[in-house]
């Protein structure tokens, strides 16, 4: 009786761990804070070069179109960005079936710094991968500041 009461215990307990509340957005969603302006959704996120580092900074029109693997750019704004009054910029991240992911974009004018924070974790069990850019629609990026990328995967 005595190990049964155990085992239920520690039953309830797991359940009370995995349905308690959570600072993380439900699995395979994400949340934006800070200067962050909006998502840049993508249609064919197979379009799209991967970056050396993964980090991406997009000032302009011909740098978009670098990243690009000889299709004809199709975004959410049907081609009409506005790169005088914004930027994008992304980080590419993978990991196990659904990402919870939380970005921050926190802009130091005293330093002359963009920096983009990114916490995420796995929120699946399954063998498929899951990807994301974390394109994100900023503020314009002057020319003489940085962009600084920090990225954290917590479980």
């Amino acid at each position: 009786m005595q190990v049964r009461l155990k085992k239920s215990v520690l039953l309830l307990s797991v359940i009370a761990l995995f349905s308690a509340c959570s600072k993380y957005p439900k699995r395979g969603q994400s949340i934006n804070k800070g200067d962050i302006i909006d998502n840049y959704a993508v249609t064919d996120i197979n379009t799209i070069n991967l970056a050396t580092n993964g980090e991406y900074i997009i000032k302009d029109q011909k740098m978009l179109d670098s990243l690009l693997y000889n299709k004809p750019w199709t975004d959410n704004t049907n081609n009409s960005f506005n790169f005088n009054q914004h930027s994008i910029i992304g980080k590419y991240i993978s990991g196990g079936c659904k990402l919870s992911i939380i970005r921050n974009l926190c802009i130091d004018h005293s330093h002359k710094r963009f920096t983009y924070t990114i916490r995420f974790r796995d929120a699946g069990i399954c063998f498929a991968k899951a990807v994301n850019y974390n394109l994100v629609i900023v503020p314009k990026i002057p020319d003489d500041y940085t962009v600084v990328f920090h990225v954290k995967e917590t479980r």
